[in-house]
This record gives C-alpha cells, structure tokens and sequence, in this order.
C-alpha cells in the first residue's frame, strides 16, 4: 500500500513539474532603439504568426498606437500590425493588455509568456515573430524572425524589409532577435 501512494505521488510531482517547466516558455524580443523626432514616428508594435503568416497574437504595441488609437488618427502608423491583428475589431482589453509605453532609447527586451489571448501556452510548433516600426511619416520597416516553440533554445536574426529605400538609413530599431527559452 504504502509503494502504490509512493508512485502516485511520485507521478503527481513528476506531473507538477512538467506543468511547471512548460508554463515557463518565453520568448524573447530583444532590439536597439533610437528615438526619432517627427509626426507619426516612434511607434513599434510586435506580433506572432503561424508558420503560414496567419496573426495569431498581438505581444507589444506602443502606447500611442495601441491604448491611445493612435493608429485611428494617423494611419499610417503601423499599417502591417493594423491589417494583420484586425485591429479595428480588437477589444479594448485586448489592445490595453499589450500596449506599454515608448522604449527608452537604447537596448529594449520584450519577454512574452508563450500564451495565447486566453491564457494558455500555445502549441509547439514553428511560428513567426514579427516586429514593425513606423520610423517617419509612412517610412516603416517589418523585422521577421522564425522561432520553434517546443523542448530545445533557438534563436534567430530577424530581417528586416523596407516600405522605402530611405527608411533603411533612418530605422529606428536595428540588431532584432528573437529567441525561445523552454
């Protein structure tokens, strides 16, 4: 009797722990910054795709963009995150959980939890994050990064992409990584 409630609890608490180790996913969304000066600048928004493009989630939004609808008044700013997220029918709870202030200049680090909307860790699996900067007026640039969620570490380099050739001389994030933590 006393092994069989030895084993039971040995399987709870191997149970526990892989709750525990699996609800400690991150993602890590680390860039430099320089502020710029200038109508509708400075704004930067950051969500995840599946591995076919389709929006899944809004991580970070700054919060001229997102709690003040920026985007509504000047929208130019961040036109991609805009059409992706649906934006116009995101809830304001929704946008009000992402959206934070403007970095300070310098080296920013966003940490997501690896959950969905609901509060549930999303699926292993091969995903997108994507970064966007409205740098000036309707300059902006997507940073893109593939990232696996699941048992192993993997970082990427994300790419950036342009709307114009000016606006790679005067981006205002640089050195985009994206990396996983399980």
């Amino acid at each position: 009797m006393l092994k069989k409630i030895f084993i039971i609890l040995f399987a709870l608490f191997i149970s526990a722990s892989h709750e525990y180790s699996q609800n400690n996913k991150t993602v890590q969304i680390n860039f430099d910054y320089t502020k710029r000066d200038g109508f509708s600048s400075n704004q930067i928004a950051i969500w995840l795709e599946d591995a076919n493009g389709n929006y899944i989630k809004t991580i970070y939004i700054t919060d001229f963009t997102g709690r003040k609808s920026g985007w509504k008044k000047r929208n130019q700013s961040l036109s991609n995150w805009q059409k992706k997220a649906n934006a116009i029918k995101m809830s304001q709870s929704e946008i009000d959980a992402v959206s934070k202030a403007t970095p300070k200049q310098g080296n920013v680090n966003i940490i997501w939890d690896c959950k969905d909307n609901n509060g549930k860790l999303i699926k292993d699996g091969n995903y997108r994050i994507v970064v966007e900067a409205t740098i000036y007026q309707d300059n902006n640039v997507l940073y893109t990064a593939e990232i696996n969620i699941g048992d192993k570490a993997n970082s990427q380099i994300a790419i950036p992409k342009y709307s114009k050739s000016e606006a790679k001389d005067i981006d205002i994030i640089k050195n985009v990584k994206v990396s996983f933590n399980p």
